[in-house]
């Protein structure tokens, strides 16, 4: 490693703790939980419009429901069992399904027309917003990433 990462590592308080050579039982956990996360993201990128540029979109999304998602083991999630807080999952939707986002009044896409002017606009679910409390839309007509509240 470099004298960089090794110096971070030190003024961080990082230790840094390798496995065994062979010793595959020590990483077995964790490489199951990355091969869980990468089973899910390919199976939601192939089925919705086949959409491989938002491959690291997907897998953020994929962890946050591993987070999410209660163990076979324990029957508890590992942000309840960080948090001690039941896990409120009724805003979770399904990865690349079709989607109308809301636009503010104010926005740009939003056309004259009055009552019957166009309010929705077409996308597909990529997750939940890092910042907003919202969702996380692909969008058809811009071909690009929104951050947007109301979601039907």
């Amino acid at each position: 490693m470099s004298k960089e990462w090794n110096a971070y590592t030190r003024t961080n308080g990082v230790e840094r703790v390798y496995s065994s050579t062979g010793q595959h039982h020590e990483t077995a956990l964790l490489d199951r939980k990355i091969r869980t996360v990468s089973d899910r993201t390919r199976v939601a990128i192939h089925a919705c419009y086949d959409l491989l540029s938002l491959w690291a979109v997907c897998v953020v999304y994929m962890n946050y429901l591993e987070n999410r998602t209660p163990s076979s083991s324990t029957g508890v999630s590992p942000l309840t069992s960080l948090t001690k807080r039941p896990v409120d999952l009724r805003h979770i939707r399904v990865f690349g399904c079709d989607v109308l986002y809301l636009e503010p009044k104010n926005a740009v896409l939003r056309q004259t027309g009055g009552k019957w002017a166009r309010k929705g606009w077409p996308g597909v679910f990529c997750g939940i917003s890092p910042k907003i409390k919202g969702y996380l839309i692909y969008s058809m007509e811009r071909r690009d990433l929104v951050h947007v509240r109301k979601v039907i």
